[in-house]
């Protein structure tokens, strides 16, 4: 029986295979990061402006919250207003209680009134007004990206 020996393996073969395997791994790379860069990073929101549904839809001291917008649109004898959801403290979003008339953040307590302005708890402003306008069908339109702080 033949004794079958391994022979070693010389310096230079291992620096030969691991220098062709470096350039393999990199011309693979280079190759995946251009075609990846042909792709565009295209970052897809929603236009700054929406329907909030009809006026006749909303009663007189209505509060309804648009959960993908995070507004609140409310209905009073002032007329309509939006206010962002959005915590000014730490950017929860914020709940509106019914029984107590105002907006509450659950995350660290601050609260607000039905218009937005802050009185209690770490928030250091009012939440954001938005700009709404009604159409002359009676549609409701927010615009997210005027705010209209007094």
């Amino acid at each position: 029986m033949g004794s079958h020996e391994e022979e070693p393996v010389s310096r230079r073969d291992f620096l030969s295979s691991a220098g062709w395997g470096s350039l393999v791994l990199l011309g693979t790379l280079g190759t995946f990061q251009s075609l990846r860069f042909m792709v565009p990073n295209v970052l897809f929101e929603p236009p700054p402006v929406f329907d909030a549904g009809k006026l006749d839809q909303y009663g007189n001291g209505a509060v309804k919250f648009f959960e993908s917008r995070k507004v609140f649109v409310c209905l009073n004898e002032q007329g309509v207003s939006a206010v962002s959801g959005v915590c000014t403290h730490l950017g929860c979003t914020v709940r509106w209680n019914q029984d107590k008339q105002i907006f509450e953040c659950p995350c660290h307590g601050s609260k607000f009134y039905k218009n937005g302005v802050n009185y209690a708890g770490p928030a250091p402003r009012p939440l954001d007004q938005l700009a709404v306008n009604v159409t002359e069908d009676g549609n409701i339109q927010v615009d997210t990206a005027k705010i209209i702080n007094a």
